[in-house]
C-alpha cells in the first residue's frame, strides 16, 4: 500500500501591488478599505478637482488672486474621494503631508515670499496627492514655476531694451520691474499630474 506524500504548506497568496507605480512612498497601515467604492463617482470627483485647480490658475492669471472658496471646495470634496475611491486611500498620511506643506508655506508667507492663496491652494492639492504623489507634485510645480520666472525675466529685459536700448539690458533699471508671477499656474500643473495618477489608479 502506497502512502501518499504529506501535503506541503499551502502557497501564500501574492500581496496586491500598489497601482501608484514603483518607488512611491506608501504607508499601508492607514490604508483602510473604502466605505462605498464607486469608480464612476470617484472619477466625477476627480473631474471636479481638475476643474477647481484650472479655475484657480485662470483666476491667478487674470487678477493674481486665488479665491479661498477654491481651496475650501477641494478640502470639502476630499472626504468623498476617500469614501468612494475604488482603491484604499492613505488619508492619514495625506493629512499629515498637507499640514506640513501648509506650515512650510505659511512660514514663506510670513517672510513675504509667497501669497496666502498660493499656500492654501498648495496645501489642498497636496492633500489629494498624498504621501505617494506629493514629491512629483512639488517637482513639477518647481519646474513650471522656474519656467514662469524665466519668462518674466525675458519680458523684463525686453522692456529695458525697448526703453533704453542695449544699455538698459546691461545696466539694471529699478523702474522696470519683472512681471508678477501667477504661481497658481505652477501649482495647477503639479495638481494635474497628481490627478492623472489618481485617475489611473
Amino acid at each position: 500500500m502506497t502512502v501518499p506524500p504529506a501535503a506541503g504548506p499551502a502557497p501564500r497568496r501574492a500581496e496586491p501591488q500598489s497601482q501608484l507605480g514603483p518607488g512611491a512612498i506608501e504607508f499601508e497601515r492607514d490604508r483602510v478599505p473604502t466605505m462605498f467604492p464607486n469608480p464612476m463617482f470617484d472619477q466625477f470627483l476627480l473631474l471636479c478637482f481638475f476643474a477647481l485647480i484650472a479655475f484657480a490658475a485662470l483666476s491667478d492669471i487674470k487678477s493674481f488672486r486665488i479665491p479661498n472658496r477654491v481651496s475650501l471646495a477641494l478640502l470639502a470634496l476630499y472626504p468623498l474621494h476617500v469614501m468612494f475611491s475604488p482603491v484604499p486611500v492613505g488619508w492619514f498620511m495625506a493629512l499629515s503631508v498637507a499640514s506640513l506643506v501648509f506650515m512650510s508655506g505659511f512660514t514663506l508667507f510670513l517672510c513675504g515670499m509667497v501669497g496666502g492663496g498660493d499656500v492654501k491652494l498648495l496645501a489642498a492639492v497636496s492633500l489629494w496627492a498624498g504621501s505617494a504623489l506629493v514629491l512629483p507634485l512639488l517637482v513639477i510645480m518647481g519646474l513650471t514655476g522656474g519656467a514662469l520666472a524665466a519668462g518674466a525675466l525675458l519680458v523684463q529685459y525686453a522692456r529695458r531694451y525697448h526703453a533704453s536700448g542695449i544699455a538698459g539690458v546691461i545696466v539694471p533699471d529699478a523702474s522696470i520691474a519683472a512681471p508678477k508671477l501667477p504661481y497658481g499656474v505652477a501649482i495647477a500643473a503639479g495638481g494635474v499630474y497628481a490627478g492623472i495618477q489618481l485617475l489611473a489608479a
